[in-house]
């Protein structure tokens, strides 16, 4: 079917030629958007541009939906969706869809596309990853407690989440770090993200975490890694990214430094989620 097209090289620059401005629009963005930007990794092209998930998007606007796959929201929305997963026609639907969804949040008030996330509650929004939250004042304390009212009273979804935009809304006075594996940076490494995108997730975090690899010795018996050097391996990029200034970096069995000497004691709790 593509056998005959032209390769990325040719491709690529005319495919954001196209974009140009625009955001870029799809259901579960975050794994197409995955592809564009490896490819333009690959060909030493940068991108920054605002990606609008059509699933997250579908998850606030109907929270009440139980399922948010194309189809299912399509369905609930009149929308006709004939040959699901044939590209022309999934984004023929998803296109009508957005529409549908912008329609309603200009109805409430919404008028551009960074005010969405604020506008809308209700739903998991999208993946959620461990974070670790540390009040490093009494303001921060404060903060903390409503990050937590937030997550219980508005966005909860089987379990209590914190959108970003909550966390940067009460985030002075905290201290915000990584976790574990199962946060956000330690995936997008053992994902194998290229280091652009792993220096963008680094820079959200004031602190980026490793741990003793016995801690993630469950991630060799469920094939998530494929050996222990492996597992050092994911240890020592995201050392690499602390010690290129990308963020500041902390082990998991010591305590982090306050700028005037005392000391955070280590936390075990797991920290929030994202």
């Amino acid at each position: 079917m593509v056998a005959d097209a032209s390769p990325a090289e040719v491709e690529i620059p005319k495919l954001l030629e196209f974009i140009g401005g625009a955001a870029f629009a799809a259901h579960n963005a975050k794994f197409d958007y995955s592809f564009l930007t490896e490819e333009c990794n690959r060909l030493g092209i940068e991108i920054h541009m605002p990606v609008i998930d059509t699933l997250e998007f579908s998850r606030r606007m109907y929270p009440s939906l139980k399922s948010h796959r194309l189809g299912a929201v399509c369905k609930s929305l009149g929308i006709s969706l004939k040959n699901a997963h044939r590209a022309v026609h999934d984004a023929r639907a998803t296109a009508h869809m957005l529409n549908r969804m912008l329609d309603t949040a200009r109805e409430k008030g919404v008028t551009r596309l960074n005010e969405i996330n604020s506008a809308l509650t209700g739903g998991a929004i999208g993946d959620s990853y461990h974070i670790i939250l540390l009040a490093a004042e009494q303001e921060g304390m404060t903060n903390l407690n409503k990050i937590v009212s937030e997550g219980h009273l508005n966005y909860f979804s089987r379990k209590p989440h914190t959108p970003r935009e909550i966390l940067q809304k009460y985030r002075k006075g905290i201290i915000v770090g990584s976790a574990c594996e199962a946060g956000e940076l330690f995936r997008a490494v053992a994902d194998g993200k290229n280091d652009t995108e792993l220096k963008r997730i680094a820079r959200f975090y004031d602190y980026l975490e490793i741990q003793p690899i016995g801690n993630n010795a469950f991630m060799l018996r469920e094939g998530m890694a494929e050996d222990e050097e492996q597992l050092r391996d994911f240890n020592r990029k995201i050392v690499w990214l602390g010690e290129a200034g990308h963020s500041g970096l902390r082990d998991g069995r010591r305590a982090l430094p306050r700028p005037e000497g005392r000391k955070i004691p280590r936390d075990h709790s797991g920290g929030a989620r994202l």
